[in-house]
């Protein structure tokens, strides 16, 4: 397609190409991940992108990816290096993702902001799926917060950039509303709704979703089209029962919201480990328990009918808040499966040998 387009200084137009229709596209999957380049020219510059086609649909208790039936295996992952900060360089990047497929994964989630471009681009060559979502969490974000105007529309133009940057990225599958927020109360609502509203409108083919950490009353499980939540059993929480009588408990709750046709995953999960810390007993902060309790989780999930996602919080330790030292050791979230300078603990092998079994039920 051509066209003529001269530009006084400081000029801009907007040029709209004809409609362009591709026949026999190859379709992105994780199996294979075909793109195709876009290339846009000028007499002085040029611009390259690529794209890919793809199709993701939930139907029932399940997802399904061009047709076909999808689990999504991972981890939850920051952008943080001890030497680097979140100033990732690309080689490091890469090392992530080999070390987290090799884990047997096949999505990631990126907790809790967009990622750099330059990881997103990464992930659509290698057939990783990616969850993108905004950085509103519950922890900042108290009720009358979440009721402020200025803090909405904020939020709504960050999911507008989000969509603008990642639209043609074929393995961005979910768009994140937010995460931990206080669902059982109605500015939770009105977010949420504005949000949801805005991406299926706009976001393309994607699954809309948002981390919950409300097990009980959760009035916002109409603007997702997967359920997901965050909850630590083994860690934080010792319920009776454990997650067997939790997740019965739950799906319960979202039946009786009128919510009982939508699947689940597991958004959040996991316990602290420091690396090299060993024992005989099965005590928290050692790199047994953490794998034991990680093995547990994995097993428990997929015998429910609904679950068709676990995603490990997290992929490496990272730095803590300040305000948050005095209850994590070394001053960091030590849930990682590996610790900050990417060396596997023992949970990362127990979550390998739990995905496999997954795949092969």
């Amino acid at each position: 397609y051509e066209t003529e387009v001269s530009l006084s200084a400081y000029e801009k137009r907007t040029v709209v190409t004809e409609e362009i229709t591709v026949r026999d596209a190859k379709l992105w999957s994780p199996a294979c991940p075909s793109l195709y380049t876009v290339k846009l020219e000028t007499s002085t510059d040029d611009l390259y992108d690529r794209l890919g086609f793809r199709f993701v649909e939930v139907k029932g208790l399940r997802v399904y990816l061009n047709g076909e039936e999808t689990t999504f295996l991972g981890v939850n992952r920051h952008e943080d290096h001890p030497d680097f900060g979140m100033a990732f360089p690309p080689e490091l990047m890469k090392r992530d993702i080999d070390i987290i497929v090799n884990l047997g994964s096949n999505t990631i989630r990126g907790s809790h902001y967009p990622n750099n471009p330059t990881f997103v681009d990464m992930l659509d060559e290698r057939g990783i799926m990616f969850w993108s979502e905004i950085p509103i969490w519950g922890g900042g974000f108290p009720t009358e917060v979440l009721g402020d105007p200025d803090v909405v529309e904020r939020g709504l133009q960050m999911h507008k950039e989000m969509v603008k940057e990642y639209y043609n990225h074929p393995s961005v599958i979910f768009w994140g509303l937010h995460n931990e927020i206080w669902t059982a109360k109605q500015e939770a609502y009105d977010m949420s709704k504005v949000y949801y509203e805005y991406l299926k409108a706009n976001g393309g083919n994607r699954i809309v979703t948002y981390a919950s950490c409300n097990p009980n009353d959760d009035i916002c499980l109409e603007f997702c089209d997967v359920i997901s939540m965050n909850w630590y059993i083994g860690w934080y929480y010792n319920p009776e029962g454990g997650w067997v009588k939790f997740l019965e408990d739950y799906r319960n709750m979202v039946e009786r919201a009128g919510q009982g046709h939508k699947p689940l995953i597991m958004s959040e999960f996991g316990a602290g480990a420091v690396f090299g810390h060993h024992t005989f007993d099965n005590i928290p902060w050692t790199e047994e328990y953490q794998a034991n309790l990680l093995r547990d989780c994995i097993k428990d999930y997929f015998d429910r009918p609904e679950c068709i996602g676990a995603l490990v919080w997290q992929y490496c330790d990272i730095r803590t808040a300040k305000e948050m030292t005095l209850n994590r050791a070394r001053g960091y979230n030590n849930k990682g499966l590996v610790n900050e300078y990417r060396r596997p603990k023992m949970a990362y092998y127990a979550v390998k040998e739990a995905f496999e079994k997954v795949k092969n039920r």
